[in-house]
């Protein structure tokens, strides 16, 4: 158990430290490239889309908080 605290805070620390804003950056890119749609073909949660596209200029802020 103390094993998998220790792994999970390097992991953690290693995210915040080194980055991933550029893996948030490109998963949030993707899904504002490709959301989703229903069978009409137009997206089904077009708030959703405007929500990721408020946060993408703040990716390095969000790697940060959801490490």
């Amino acid at each position: 158990m103390i094993y998998l605290g220790v792994k999970w805070t390097l992991s953690g620390f290693a995210k915040v430290t080194i980055g991933a804003g550029e893996a948030t950056k490109g998963m949030l890119a993707a899904a504002v490239k490709s959301p989703v749609k229903g069978p009409s073909g137009d997206a089904v949660y077009p708030w959703f889309n405007d929500m990721i596209n408020s946060i993408l200029p703040h990716a390095q802020g969000m790697s940060v908080l959801i490490s």
